[in-house]
Order: structure tokens, then sequence, then C-alpha cells
């Protein structure tokens, strides 16, 4: 329903405008009267019960963002309240940023959202529509760098092949880090690069627990339906378990995995698979193959790996331990 117009004041954006009045009706039958602010193309609606309804009023904005955010006309995975406030303005229901700010925050507090910091930006994930964030993994080559010389293996390379199956851009991915000695992300020295592009992606930490990270990779070009897309992941995390697992949801085409160390070492490879129990020898499959400066170079390949199978990749060190006094190279091709 409308009301008269009048030249008033807007508490919104402090320009004058010509109002009207307007009064709508909930799901459950409720009245809201509001003041609308007319400013050529833009109109500010302004709630006139707020200060009596609070609460409600609040609810049903959370309401409002719910049914947006599980709509197909918002797209983003990841999304910042301004992005948010914008969609809302798209549909009709203009809300201040600050209104935007306390709805989200609650959904947050009640993980129906998921808070990410990035330095002072903040930003939140759709916790009920995270599959937005899925991709198909068609390879995978983990490479593993005894640089300390101990067999801990502190730097980690991932290199990756990625496909995007999605009806729409891809943006983002999730990624997780685990490590059995305490320690926080600027030790870990986390980097991703997307070699497609020759451009670094973005990270935001999801979780920095001291033995565990989550985070979540931007990449500054979105890989676009049916696009794949090569990256390289790299931190720093000593393994002193010597000893890491792999697992996949997707058919992978490849996985290779290497360990470069100046050690002689004892590669085994075990196999399980999800529908049963028992387990699979393979480490026959492990090739040794010695570099120029003397490194060793202990690698595992195997193609077209089922969905859910996992690989557990356990070592110990052999014979002589030589020291490393110098920077071990990328192994060579052939």
């Amino acid at each position: 329903m409308q009301g008269d117009s009048f030249i008033q004041t807007c508490p919104r954006c402090g320009k004058s405008g010509r109002t009207t009045k307007k009064w709508v009706k909930n799901q459950s039958g409720k009245r809201y009267n509001y003041v609308v602010f007319h400013h050529g193309t833009i109109a500010h609606w302004v709630n006139q019960d707020l200060p009596r309804v609070g609460e409600v009023y609040k609810n049903e904005v959370q309401q409002q963002i719910l049914r947006l955010l599980n709509s197909i006309v918002f797209r983003p995975a990841v999304f910042t309240v301004n992005d948010l406030a914008a969609a809302l303005d798209q549909t009709g229901l203009h809300l201040t940023r600050d209104q935007v700010r306390k709805s989200v925050s609650k959904l947050a507090s009640r993980n129906i959202l998921i808070l990410i910091k990035n330095g002072k930006r903040v930003s939140y994930i759709n916790g009920t529509h995270l599959d937005r964030l899925y991709y198909i993994v068609k390879g995978i080559d983990i490479s593993l760098q005894d640089t300390n010389g101990d067999c801990s293996f502190e730097r980690h390379e991932f290199k990756l092949e990625i496909l995007n199956d999605n009806e729409f851009p891809l943006q983002y991915i999730q990624f997780k880090a685990v490590g059995d000695v305490p320690r926080d992300k600027e030790q870990v020295s986390f980097r991703a690069y997307d070699i497609s592009n020759r451009e670094n992606a973005n990270i935001y930490y999801l979780e920095d627990e001291p033995l565990r990270k989550r985070m979540i990779i931007k990449f500054v070009t979105p890989i676009l339906r049916n696009q794949s897309r090569r990256l390289i992941l790299q931190y720093s995390w000593p393994i002193t378990s010597f000893f890491h697992s792999f697992t996949a949801p997707t058919l992978l085409k490849s996985l290779k995995f290497t360990l470069i160390s100046k050690n002689s070492l004892k590669l085994e490879v075990l196999r399980t698979r999800s529908e049963r129990t028992e387990v699979e020898d393979e480490s026959e499959q492990v090739s040794i193959k010695t570099l120029k400066n003397g490194a060793l170079i202990h690698r595992f390949e195997t193609k077209n790996m089922p969905p859910f199978v996992m690989f557990i990749f356990k070592w110990k060190r052999e014979g002589y331990e030589a020291s490393l006094e110098a920077n071990v190279s990328e192994p060579e091709e052939g």
C-alpha cells in the first residue's frame, strides 16, 4: 500500500528526496510500515517500526538474506557485506550496510555462514552451500623435499590440474594442510600460484590451528565452465612421523608422490579401498633416481585412481646419512 508524498532528508544517505509511505506484510501476516526515500533510480526504505519490533525485524532480514543466498541468483561462494547488500538492492530489499552486517554476523554465530579474515578484510562463505567450491582434480603431483637432511621433509609442493565442472565460473577452492609439529600460519608460509595464468592466488584462512590449517584459495582469473587450470601450492611444515597419506573424492587420472633427499630411504606405499578393509602393498612400483648433485629421487606413480582410494606413504632412512650442503634442485625429466 502507498501513502502521501513529501520532501524529507533521508537518514541513510543524508540527501533530500521525495518520500512515500508504504506498508507490507510478511508470510505470517505481520505488518511493517516504511518511509521510502526516492533519489532518482535509487530508493531507500526506512522501517518506521524498527525501534518497536527490534529483534523481530532483524530475524526477518536474516530470512531474506538466507532466501537470496540459497537462490540461483546469488552465485558467489565467498562474499563481503557490500556484495550481499548490493545483491539485496537488486531484489528490491534496500537495507543499510549496518543492517546487513549485523544480520550476517548473527548467521555466522549460528554456523550458517562461515567467517574468514584476511587482515582487515572480512568475508563470508555460505555454510549450507559449500558445493559451489567443488571441482574435479584431474591429476596431482606431490613433492616433499628434505631441506634439513633429517628426513622430516619440511618443504611441501603440490602441483594440481583441476577442472571446473560447475555451471558457473569457479573462483575459489578449498585446501587443507596438516602437520605433527605445531606451527602458525606465518611459519607455514603458504603460497599458491596459478601456473596457467602466471599469477599469484589469494589465500583466506578458515582455520588456523597449531596442527591444522584450512583455507580458501581465490584465483585472480576465474576458471570458466569445463575449463582446466594448473596450480602450485607450496608451504613448509616438517613431518617428524615419517608418514604421509592422500585420498581424493573423485577419479584421478594421475597421482605422483616424490621424496627428494640426500639420504637413502626405504619408501613403503600402501593402498586401501573404500569398499573393503584389506591393504595392498605397492612398494615395488617405487623408482629411485640420482640427480647430479647427489640427491636421491624416490618416486611412486599411478594412473586412474578410483574415488576414495587412500594411499599411505611411509619412509625410513637407510645406510649413510649425507648432509645437505647445497639446495636440492628440481628432479630432472626423463
